[in-house]
């Protein structure tokens, strides 16, 4: 493997990082295709100042110490420091921390007498700012009947309307009084009150929307997301790569074109109009076969 390349975080380069940043733990033999291997499991070594760290396990041939696998989780301290001691710096490791930031599993294959790389899956947690908060998208007064509808962007939460006091409407310098609230559609309140003028003496049908004020508290969409407040969307997001084809004995050609990282796997550019793509699955298990959609 690239041992002398930077790495993951806390193995960073593995013949330089890795041993120093981590305590080791011999758990058992494993075989893979009749091949013994060492299971080690491995920690990141404590320190009461380090907001995160890693924890896994490598797989390392018993007869040619090569490496066949790595498991390889970074997580908050804070998280696990709890179940760690000085006579079991390991903690708990069976279960899963909470709030992993990422997941990492790559196993590598013999093929000939060299390691190649034969699957890699890749599992990140991220947080993103709402793109679409939840707001009023429309106020209205309609003369006809004397009422007044709020419209959402998103479908209203009915148990938040509940509350007369979450609605304060005004004409001009006058509160008006509310009477009921209701869901005229999933995204639309309609609102009563007692006296639309509120005591002035005016015309209706000169009346304009903008001649009122409002404000809204406590109301919420239906999942949960509180009006006007900037929401964050958390998630994680899984990604596998399998190794179809080893070009054992194959050179780098001077005029190779690199994958682009902001790109999908499916819009990258193809080097050679020789290499026959269809014979490689891409985004497996959504490659289109004969007799499907």
């Amino acid at each position: 493997r690239n041992f002398n390349k930077s790495s993951f975080s806390f193995i960073y380069v593995f013949r330089d990082d890795f041993v120093n940043n981590h305590l080791f733990k011999l758990l058992s033999v494993k075989y893979i295709e009749d091949v013994p291997l060492y299971e080690i499991q491995f920690v990141t070594r404590e320190d009461s100042n380090m907001r995160y760290m890693g924890a896994g396990k490598i797989y390392i041939s018993k007869s040619k110490y090569a490496i066949h696998r790595l498991e390889y989780s970074v997580f908050l301290n804070k998280n696990f420091r709890s179940t760690r001691s000085q006579d079991n710096p390991f903690g708990n490791l069976t279960k899963k921390p909470k709030n992993t930031l990422f997941e990492v599993t790559v196993e590598y294959k013999s093929v000939g007498d060299k390691m190649f790389l034969n699957y890699m899956t890749f599992n990140n947690f991220f947080v993103i700012k709402e793109p679409n908060p939840f707001k009023v998208e429309d106020f209205d007064f309609n003369p006809n009947d004397k009422c007044f509808y709020i419209t959402f962007n998103k479908p209203v939460d009915k148990e938040t309307i509940k509350r007369k006091s979450n609605f304060k409407l005004r004409y001009q310098d006058k509160k008006l009084i509310v009477t009921d609230i209701l869901l005229s559609d999933e995204k639309t309140v309609k609102i009563e009150v007692v006296d639309w003028s509120a005591g002035h003496s005016k015309d209706v049908n000169t009346v304009v929307s903008t001649d009122f004020s409002y404000k809204l508290k406590k109301i919420k969409d239906t999942y949960g997301t509180l009006i006007n407040k900037e929401s964050r969307l958390m998630g994680y997001q899984f990604r596998e790569l399998f190794t179809q084809e080893v070009f054992e004995s194959k050179a780098l050609e001077d005029n190779l074109i690199y994958v682009n990282k902001t790109l999908p796997l499916s819009a990258t550019r193809v080097n050679s109009s020789n290499l026959n793509i269809d014979k490689y699955w891409v985004n497996s298990p959504l490659k289109k076969t004969k007799g499907t959609r």
